[in-house]
């Protein structure tokens, strides 16, 4: 079922009945200083890779997404943003600019890679698509799907310049925005001479950070100087706020705009728990619970501060507990690459982290998100990185478990605000006891 209101220059709002489930999408400014297109179509959700008026995928790219990927079928984020990715002006013939948002684990990254391989001649062996990353494990995420994608096609070449400065031939270059800067001087450097899509991957972090913000910046000052042709921008991102979006009204003046209502956000197949620990029981409650989920799902622990999440990891391994640990700062790329590498493969199940993986990493075995710390600064609540965080378990839609620890009043009142603003009281229950976790995990459904 579809339903369209409001007139060509109206807000407009599409939406899709998927079973049992309802997904809005309105198409609306974000800010006032970023116009929304008057003539942005809206698509009715195809549910195959079949339809090709939808979804011009040439066979071979398809075969990757399908075999490799094992995306039997778009998802609802992909079926409405892949067209809009597509869609040109009528008057210029331009493609238009796109802001999308999405919940966590609802395909935004399959719905980018596909848009923009579908932006790319591949008879071109120059760049014509970047995609930024905000970190090397984003990255490389990033480049292993476009890899799955074109793995069937030798006329596609996808380039990480996280791992290689050799684009020769390669027309979509993934990598963290520091590093293309580093490559768009010098000898070597990056040519962009037929570059056409722009991709800004969990495009609020980078707003939320002065320096990312001048290089992005930075960027767009390279392509409206340096380049002759168009540029298409696409900001993808799970959760977007009015000063972000401002801040966006600096690089792009138009766009079409998918965006979810606040109380959308909320994550329904997750069931959240918390729990209230004795002072400085935290630790003690990892360790009582272990035994009863290590085995049984993948888990990721998320410490606010790195060096708290190192004292966590140290006390755990001391104890004999095996666990990894993943974070920023002092730890070498190759070190950080390895204990990914481990914990996709099922030979870690229990990751202690900081915040480097909450956005964007995307791994369906993890079922268990633990908040060993609330997410807040200086005792203000992070409102998105909660849903950040929470939304690492439960990908495309499986079910999942979040438990937030807390043993200070102050870090209580901060859980309860976050909860509270998005709506999802009904949504959390207290756990007794450390004992009901391993029971809660094993009472997860497995029919989705």
């Amino acid at each position: 079922m579809v339903e369209k209101t409001g007139g060509a220059a109206a807000a407009r709002k599409v939406t899709i009945n998927d079973k049992d489930q309802v997904l809005e999408v309105e198409n609306k400014q974000f800010h006032a200083k970023i116009a929304n297109r008057n003539n942005s179509p809206f698509v009715s959700q195809k549910n195959s890779w079949e339809d090709e008026d939808t979804f011009p995928i040439p066979e071979l790219l398809k075969k990757g997404i399908i075999e490799e990927l094992k995306w039997e079928k778009p998802s609802r984020i992909q079926s409405v943003a892949i067209p809009f990715i597509l869609k040109t002006d009528e008057d210029t013939k331009e493609h238009e600019n796109l802001i999308a948002q999405a919940k966590n684990g609802a395909g935004k990254s399959g719905a980018f890679c596909i848009g923009s391989l579908l932006r790319v001649d591949p008879t071109i062996k120059k760049v014509q698509v970047v995609i930024i990353g905000h970190t090397r494990e984003l990255v490389n995420q990033t480049y292993d799907v476009l890899n799955s994608i074109v793995k069937f096609d030798p006329e596609y070449k996808i380039s990480n310049l996280l791992n290689s400065t050799d684009t020769k031939g390669a027309q979509v270059v993934v990598t963290t925005l520091g590093k293309l800067l580093q490559h768009l001087q010098g000898r070597g450097a990056v040519d962009l001479s037929e570059l056409r899509v722009f991709v800004l991957d969990e495009a609020d972090d980078f707003y939320m950070d002065a320096k990312k913000e001048e290089e992005i910046n930075t960027f767009h000052g390279f392509i409206n100087t340096k380049l002759k042709r168009a540029v298409q921008y696409i900001f993808f991102s799970a959760t977007f706020d009015t000063a972000i979006s401002e801040k966006i009204s600096a690089i792009v003046s138009d766009a079409n705009q998918i965006n979810l209502k606040q109380e959308q956000l909320k994550l329904d197949n997750i069931q959240q728990y918390y729990m209230k620990c004795a002072k400085n029981g935290k630790l003690q409650f990892i360790k009582d619970v272990y035994e009863s989920i290590t085995g049984k799902t993948q888990t990721i622990i998320f410490v606010n501060s790195r060096d708290f999440a190192v004292k966590v990891f140290n006390f755990l391994k001391d104890d004999g507990y095996q666990v990894s640990l993943i974070m920023g700062g002092d730890m070498s790329k190759e070190e950080r690459d390895k204990q990914i590498e481990k914990f996709r493969a099922g030979t870690t199940t229990v990751v202690i982290t900081t915040d480097l993986l909450a956005r964007g990493f995307d791994m369906p075995t993890i079922q268990l998100v633990i908040n060993y710390d609330v997410p807040h600064k200086k005792g203000n609540p992070e409102y998105e990185l909660y849903l950040h965080r929470i939304g690492r378990a439960g990908r495309f839609g499986i079910p999942g478990v979040a438990v937030t620890l807390f043993d200070r009043e102050e870090d209580e009142g901060v859980f309860w605000k976050i909860i509270e603003k998005y709506q999802m009281k009904d949504k959390v229950n207290k756990l007794d006891s450390p004992a009901l976790l391993g029971k809660v995990i094993e009472e997860l459904p497995t029919d989705f």
